[in-house]
């Protein structure tokens, strides 16, 4: 059982690596994670059910580390999907409130788990045959969430609080890098501004500028393509004096859209040709 959760753990870590675990996390990068260990989770629980673990260690080894690290990071990443699908749009202020309360929920968290939290960073092991060995604790005070961890043959409760605890650790680390760059990208703002010597104001709605900013990064005519989304909507930001706030979240509007995903294209498309044919007339 060790074998093999250690090696599903190996798969779900390369998946990972192989959406840029270290760049921005987008909403569908952390939906594609989350879809990809639910099954994986339902084997290992399957297994873990039939399985007769040879000793006392073995079982607090797989309850203490082993599940708790793969069921950490479904939960780290059903969190940012969480997070970022309902993160409102808006200025970078009403994004970092909104963000800062995310953090303050995790700070009640650990307040909360503070000796259960010291217990597993410190690695004690005095109550580890209460924590991790099943049917030792009772397991309806410590699963509040995923079904199949209120299985008392698949939990002892206490491998849950522990994956919650890694979980809300990335989480913090998430939610405080997306407050700093929120505030990089302030900055860049202001200083490009400074630099336009007859300012402009975008006047109409900040949709249509998200989807041109989306157009030209997808066509890689600016600095060959060695250019990022965020330093485009940056660039347009600044340009045109408006906060374009969370523009991922206008993408995917954009992509929800039944119909005329690129209406604002087609417009400019349609306006460009009839001024064209009105010249051509004069």
């Amino acid at each position: 059982m060790r074998n093999f959760a250690e090696e599903m753990l190996l798969k779900i870590d390369a998946e990972i690596e192989s959406i840029g675990f270290n760049n921005d996390i987008t909403i569908n990068d952390a939906l594609h994670i989350v879809k990809y260990i639910i099954p994986l989770y339902d084997q290992l629980r399957k297994l873990t059910v039939d399985h007769i673990f040879s000793s006392t260690e073995e079982e607090i080894y797989f309850f203490k580390e082993l599940k708790p690290n793969i069921l950490g990071r479904y939960l780290y990443f059903n969190k940012v999907y969480r997070i970022e699908s309902q993160c409102p749009s808006g200025s970078n202020d009403v994004i970092k409130e909104y963000l800062n309360d995310e953090l303050g929920g995790l700070t009640y968290f650990f307040r909360r788990n503070l000796e259960l939290y010291q217990y597993y960073r410190s690695k004690a092991t005095t109550y580890d045959t209460y924590y991790f060995i099943r049917g030792k604790a009772d397991i309806r005070l410590c699963c509040d969430s995923f079904q199949c961890d209120r299985d008392p043959m698949f939990s002892t409760g206490y491998d849950h609080k522990i994956a919650k605890i890694l979980a809300n650790e990335m989480l913090q680390i998430y939610l405080n890098k997306r407050i700093i760059n929120l505030g990089q990208s302030e900055a860049i703002n202001k200083q490009a501004i400074t630099k336009i010597p007859y300012p402009a104001n975008w006047t109409s709605n900040k949709i249509f500028l998200i989807e041109l900013g989306y157009a030209l990064y997808v066509a890689g005519d600016i600095n060959n393509g060695n250019i990022t989304v965020k330093e485009i909507m940056n660039l347009l930001g600044a340009m045109f004096n408006i906060d374009l706030g969370d523009y991922y979240r206008g993408y995917i509007t954009l992509k929800n859209r039944k119909k005329d995903r690129t209406l604002y294209l087609k417009t400019l498309i349609e306006k460009l040709l009839k001024r064209m044919e009105e010249d051509d007339e004069k």
